[in-house]
């Protein structure tokens, strides 16, 4: 299945619940995008949706970010947040403990996946390329792999 719509923050926050419709069938979601594309805003507005009160933050110096929510009607009680930009290879993410958080039955978020992708083979996944756009707008592409 392929995707495309075009939001703008604003849009993009009213605009979480068709985006988390199409990404609920997926554990994994793969954020794809240059830098400052808004990968961590479209988390937040996954997460704002999922009732999280406080604003999501981009992992980048921490790696991850663990976000527990209450029951909600998506049934996601929690959800892994990775940005993986500062890491040099598959080696150095397996030392940071990022293999056992992608085996867990939790969904994951990923920003920068290329690294970690060899330990995702056997993985139903979404894909979702933010591009900018004119006036604020992001692309934003939705791609699933299905097994």
């Amino acid at each position: 299945m392929e995707k495309k719509f075009a939001y703008s923050e604003s849009e993009l926050r009213s605009n979480a619940k068709n985006i988390l419709d199409l990404l609920l069938p997926y554990r994994i979601w793969l954020l794809i995008g240059e830098m400052g594309s808004g990968k961590t805003t479209l988390v937040n507005a996954v997460a704002r949706e999922l009732e999280e009160s406080s604003e999501v933050s981009s992992p980048s110096y921490t790696i991850v970010n663990e976000y527990v929510f209450k029951e909600n009607q998506y049934h996601i009680l929690k959800i892994f947040h990775l940005d993986l930009y500062r890491l040099k290879g598959l080696e150095e993410a397996i030392d940071a403990g990022i293999e056992e958080i992608l085996l867990s039955d939790n969904r994951c978020i990923i920003e920068w996946p290329h690294i970690v992708l060899p330990l995702l083979q056997n993985e139903s996944m979404a894909e979702i390329y933010i591009e900018m756009g004119i006036n604020e707008n992001r692309l934003y592409t939705i791609k699933t792999k299905e097994l």
